[in-house]
C-alpha cells in the first residue's frame, strides 16, 4: 500500500500479471489502521466511515451462490476456515483453476492451461463472473463497496 490520506482517500499499489484476484479484507484493515495509527490516526473513531473497495464477494453472508457454497465448505472444513475476504479469494481461485484445468484435457501442459484458461469467457462461478482472453488477463471486474466500523471492521 503506497499510502492513506487524512482525507480517506486509498492509494493501493497491485503489481500482479494476472489480476484476477487483488488486496484481501483482513490485509486491507490492518494497513488502513496502521497507517493511520502512524499518521496520528486514532484506530476507532478515524476509522470509522472509510469505504473499501472490494474485488471479492462478501464472505460472512450467503448473499450469491458462490458465498452460499463457500460458506457451506468453510464450516465443513477441518480444521475450519474462518470465513473472511482471503479465503473466498481463494475458494474462488481454486474453482478458476480447476476449471482451467479441466479445460486443458488430458494431454496437460503450460500452453493448455493457458488455453485452458483464456476459453473461460463470461464464466458464471455462482454470481462471480469470470472473463479471460488471449489478450483479456483480468479475469474479473467485480467490485463491491464495504465500510470500516469503529473499530475497523470491514461491515457492508
Amino acid at each position: 500500500m503506497r499510502g492513506v490520506q487524512r482525507d480517506r482517500h486509498i492509494e493501493v499499489a497491485l503489481p500482479v500479471p494476472l489480476q484476477l484476484f487483488r488486496q484481501a479484507e483482513d490485509q486491507v484493515e490492518g494497513d488502513v489502521l496502521d497507517a493511520g495509527a502512524a499518521q496520528g490516526v486514532d484506530r476507532g473513531t478515524d476509522a470509522r466511515g472509510v469505504v473499501v473497495s472490494q474485488v471479492m464477494p462478501y464472505p460472512f453472508a450467503p448473499l450469491i451462490s458462490v458465498t452460499n457454497e463457500f460458506l457451506s465448505a468453510a464450516a465443513a472444513a477441518q480444521p475450519k476456515v474462518l470465513p473472511n475476504y482471503s479465503s473466498i479469494e481463494g475458494y474462488i481461485a481454486g474453482k478458476v483453476l480447476l476449471e482451467g484445468l479441466r479445460r486443458a484435457g488430458a494431454a496437460l501442459s503450460r500452453e493448455a492451461l493457458v488455453t485452458g484458461l483464456e476459453s473461460i469467457q463470461n464464466f458464471d462461478f455462482g454470481g462471480f463472473f469470470v472473463d479471460f482472453g488471449p489478450r483479456k488477463r483480468v479475469g474479473s471486474t467485480f467490485v463491491d463497496l464495504t465500510i470500516l466500523d469503529g473499530a475497523g471492521h470491514v461491515r457492508r
